[in-house]
């Protein structure tokens, strides 16, 4: 990371940032806001408390520019810890070559290859991506946009928008959710699930579950094993979750991935199952990122960024 004009700086990827953050919806969920060209991330930092830090790129390019909305300067260790979320976000140490080079001879993903494409943005923490994963259980897209807003709205720290005179929040905090009300939290519309979240951020704060241990596990099917210990986790947000760890062996099976291969509704996610590994098998450990982006690139892909 190096920086420009005083309080900003430039991460550059080696992939594209556009498309990271474009080829699928999590980018849209609180506490980000997506413009054209910009990702405004509202963060709980270390010293100054809540802020707004803005990430933007040119459609083209291979560099995120960061600063802080509203803020000159920030601390040494404000900087830091941006730095290092953002590049976790970006997946910034992520080497795609292997992939890339499977995709040459692809009529569709060799577009891939052409555009850098490969990489899917995630949350600034584990614990943030498990939490709102629980989010997408049994519901639309547009209700877990509304569950992830009201978390942070209830349970985040706010930053005051001096031009609007709005408030946004951040993610709420680890200590924030296992110590909340558990009426509280099914009001904000989590309803079974609130009981879920719940038990999962005692866990982790009570060390009983180390979510940076999943880090070291080289293994997907372990992984994937460890994941499913959390309660209300089965099979689909546990590969969900695998790929946002990099793991990308596993196609999560949903109703999407049921339209896209012209199954009918309700079809055996057996038989939905055999279908990937027949359709993908070549992709061996790239599996989903092939799945991902032959969606993205025909256009198929559900993701409500228009």
């Amino acid at each position: 990371m190096s920086h420009t004009r005083r309080g900003s700086a430039l991460i550059r990827l080696g992939h594209s940032p556009d498309l990271a953050v474009r080829a699928h919806g999590w980018p849209l969920l609180a506490p980000f806001a997506l413009e054209a060209g910009a990702l405004d991330w509202v963060a709980d930092l270390p010293a100054a408390g809540a802020a707004k830090i803005r990430m933007s790129w040119r459609t083209n390019g291979s560099t995120v520019s960061v600063h802080a909305v509203g803020r000159g300067t920030m601390s040494d260790d404000d900087r830091k810890f941006v730095r290092n979320r953002v590049r976790w976000m970006f997946r910034a140490d992520e080497d795609l070559t292997e992939f890339w080079q499977l995709c040459r001879t692809d009529p569709i993903l060799r577009l891939c290859a052409q555009s850098r494409a490969g990489v899917l943005f995630r949350s600034a923490t584990i614990f943030e991506d498990v939490a709102k994963t629980l989010c997408t259980t049994n519901c639309h897209w547009r209700n877990t946009k509304r569950m992830v807003a009201a978390l942070c709205s209830g349970l985040g720290k706010p930053w005051q928008d001096r031009s609007t005179d709005a408030a946004v929040f951040t993610f709420p905090t680890v200590e924030a959710i296992a110590h909340a009300d558990p009426a509280e939290l099914s009001r904000s519309g989590l309803g079974y699930r609130a009981t879920y979240l719940k038990e999962f951020a005692a866990s982790v704060l009570e060390g009983r579950l180390s979510l940076d241990e999943w880090t070291r596990i080289s293994d997907a099917l372990e992984l994937k094993d460890r994941i499913m210990t959390i309660r209300g986790i089965g099979p689909y947000r546990a590969d969900h979750i695998a790929m946002l760890l990099s793991h990308y062996d596993f196609v999560p099976c949903d109703s999407e991935v049921c339209a896209y291969l012209g199954f009918p509704p309700r079809t055996s996610p057996r038989v939905l199952q055999r279908a990937i590994e027949r359709r993908y098998s070549r992709w061996g450990k790239f599996a989903f990122l092939a799945f991902k982006f032959e969606r993205h690139f025909r256009n198929c892909n559900y993701v409500d960024c228009q």
